[in-house]
């Protein structure tokens, strides 16, 4: 997707207010395709980890099929119909992604298309 600039350089997150961090504009950008929506009382957490079902659910907004009432039930069955998850060993949706998974799945998606 490159490195796209956000339409407006606000603040979306309590959390996320100083633009000289490398992910202000990656995180503002995303917030603004509706790719995150932090983790509640307008916060982002940036130094959490993320969850197997999260980044499925993030890839999944990206191609808008993401039900958002029920996100992490389909962003498993999008990442599962899709193939992102094929190969990797014993992934359950509430772990902590891996970066090497992390990796696998966007290359994953990258690839199908």
């Amino acid at each position: 997707m490159g490195c796209p600039e956000p339409a407006s350089l606000e603040p979306r997150f309590v959390d996320v207010t100083n633009p000289d961090s490398y992910y202000y504009k990656a995180v503002i950008w995303a917030a603004e395709q509706g790719i995150v929506h932090g983790t509640g009382n307008s916060y982002f957490t940036p130094a959490d980890q993320l969850t197997n079902v999260e980044m499925m659910a993030m890839i999944g907004k990206v191609e808008g099929r993401i039900d958002l009432m029920h996100w992490a039930d389909s962003a498993i069955e999008f990442a599962e119909s899709g193939g992102l998850t094929d190969g990797l060993d014993d992934i359950n949706p509430k772990n902590p992604c891996y970066r090497s998974d992390m990796v696998y799945m966007l290359w994953k998606w990258m690839t199908a298309a």
